[in-house]
């Protein structure tokens, strides 16, 4: 098949973003650093994209992260009435709920490897690459 598309099977050297940022007029261009290829175990799943993983016990309670899955968007799940946000959006988008235990049933309670791509400062909230 001439027009199917390749994939690449290489998981040890994650896709990195290259950048063209040169310090001065006479510097050459550089390439982004390549993330670091991280390993943890998926603790509970938010939603189709996004889950939180525990890393190993170090003198005290595992250290746990969020990751989104980068370059991707899920259906999202409705926030539940509290008092802190009442009726905002009572409703799930469709199939919010099917992505949500799609990606819970691969992942959950598994060991994975996973990379963070990049991060939003004001939130906080870090995206990334996650492998089985």
């Amino acid at each position: 098949k001439a027009n199917a598309p390749t994939f690449r099977s290489d998981r040890t050297k994650p896709h990195s973003l290259q950048t063209n940022m040169m310090a001065s007029s006479d510097a050459a261009p550089k390439a982004a650093a390549q993330p670091q290829l991280l390993k943890g175990i998926v603790k509970s799943v938010l939603s189709g994209d996004t889950v939180i993983i525990r890393g190993k016990p170090v003198n005290g309670p595992p250290p746990e992260r969020q990751l989104s899955l980068g370059h991707c968007s899920a259906p999202r799940l409705a926030r539940r009435p509290g008092a802190n946000a009442p009726d905002q959006n009572p409703k799930d988008e469709p199939f919010a709920w099917e992505s949500r235990e799609f990606l819970r049933k691969k992942v959950l309670g598994k060991e994975v490897e996973f990379t963070v791509d990049y991060a939003i400062p004001a939130s906080g909230r870090q995206f990334g690459q996650l492998y089985l």
